[in-house]
């Protein structure tokens, strides 16, 4: 995966925002992997994947429909942040 910009977290916080709070881990672990692959993909053959992008998780997250847009006044919003967050500290952490 790309090295991330605070767009990319709130794209991302936005799909995760317009699922059920049982489905937003498992969709974040799907986009994680999505745009891991879509930067291995890009990175070999020099252009961005079709479905997944150039390997920015903003780019994966493009692929979904996103809930409307929220401020960090909502607290479910701001759950969604934390669910990226957590999710990009343990896509990074994890053994190679």
């Amino acid at each position: 995966m790309r090295a991330f910009l605070l767009s990319d977290l709130v794209s991302t916080a936005r799909v995760l925002h317009a699922v059920p709070e049982t489905e937003r881990r498992p969709l974040l672990n799907r986009l994680i992997t999505q745009s891991h692959y879509a930067d291995v993909f890009f990175r070999k053959l020099g252009y961005p994947h079709p479905r997944w992008g150039n390997g920015a998780l903003g780019s994966a997250a493009r692929g979904y429909p996103a809930g409307r847009r929220c401020d960090l006044t909502d607290p479910e919003f701001c759950d969604c942040l934390l669910v990226v967050l957590e999710g990009i500290r343990a896509f990074r952490n994890r053994p190679t």
